[in-house]
């Protein structure tokens, strides 16, 4: 086999092979900490329950300590990162960007405004958003959900998710069905939402990611254990629903895509986000009701937006991540 004949080449050569580390071919094994099953579909990756153990000794005694250095940090976020690829789809990246942001230190204009790693640094009291993204991998760790690579060559009864927003804050989405009349939703996100976000010029991108998230919490029913084809007309949002996260001084916009993955996995569902053009965007006439030359006849889902008459996940995220991802 390909394995004997590596084995027999480095005794050629002379190189030894520690035979501790030998793992002949499997079609399931343990690597570097994550469990791998190939030997059937879907493929399946998760944490092996001695990774999981490790991470959260060190979780935990980081935040009885209430500090973390630079250096630790950036190998507290080096081992969550890599952890972080055995788990459900973008799942811990937002709160990673705490981890990431204490391990670098700002200087200013000394390095042309770039963030620089410091050797040594004073210690001080975890910040509130350091400390509830410890907490959260934390709680994650004791049952990560594992990372699941579907056949694409098999599909689970896929739909099409159209989403879109408006700068006055109105959101439309439609949700399209291989065999089934469409439904579409149309509503406002609230002023005391608008009001939670950090304060922009423009709040449009952030407006487009809670269409989705919105749109995710209003079909649920729809979506579960289903494969979701999700259309996005706005880059700044496709690029935070794809990562799972924005830059670090977007704390809002990690905060609402950390949302929307638990709500993901939470229903089972695979989702591959896809660019549609504005001008074929088919969920921009539901988001602008003013304008009635772009409403469509598709039938508007009667219960209306389940996420925006409560708070949530996404308020706790809000809260949760501010501190430590907003840039002073």
């Amino acid at each position: 086999s390909g394995f004997d004949a590596f084995v027999a080449l480095h005794d050629c050569l002379g190189l030894s092979l520690k035979k501790k580390k030998e793992m002949p071919p499997a079609e399931a094994g343990i690597l570097l900490g994550v469990h791998a099953d190939i030997g059937r579909i879907p493929f399946r990756a998760s944490l092996c329950p001695l990774r999981r153990l490790k991470l959260r000794c060190s979780l935990v005694k980081t935040l009885q300590a209430d500090s973390l250095r630079h250096g630790a940090a950036a190998t507290l976020a080096g081992q969550l990162g890599f952890a972080g690829t055995a788990i459900f789809g973008s799942i811990g990246r937002a709160q990673l960007r705490c981890v990431y942001r204490q391990s670098y230190f700002r200087m200013g204009n000394r390095r042309g405004g770039r963030s620089v790693a410091l050797a040594s640094s004073p210690v001080s009291p975890l910040s509130t958003g350091l400390r509830a993204a410890l907490e959260f991998f934390l709680a994650l760790l004791s049952r990560p959900p594992a990372r699941v690579v579907a056949d694409p060559s098999v599909s689970r009864h896929h739909v099409s998710l159209y989403t879109d927003g408006a700068g006055d804050g109105c959101i439309g989405a439609v949700l399209l069905f291989p065999h089934a009349p469409a439904l579409a939703l149309a509503s406002r996100v609230p002023a005391r939402v608008l009001a939670m976000l950090q304060g922009r010029k423009n709040q449009i991108a952030l407006i487009e990611l809670l269409a989705v998230l919105a749109a995710v919490d209003s079909f649920a029913e729809f979506l579960r254990g289903r494969d979701v084809l999700l259309w996005i007309d706005n880059v700044v949002a496709e690029v935070a629903v794809r990562n799972g996260y924005l830059r670090q001084d977007c704390w809002d916009g990690c905060a609402l895509a950390s949302a929307l993955w638990l709500a993901i996995w939470r229903l089972s569902a695979n989702v591959w986000t896809m660019r549609v053009p504005s001008l074929l965007n088919i969920s921009d006439g539901p988001s602008r009701p003013n304008e009635p030359s772009k409403l469509t006849p598709l039938l508007v889902y009667p219960r209306g937006v389940r996420w925006m008459q409560c708070t949530g996940t996404s308020a706790w995220a809000l809260r949760a991540l501010e501190e430590s991802l907003r840039v002073r």
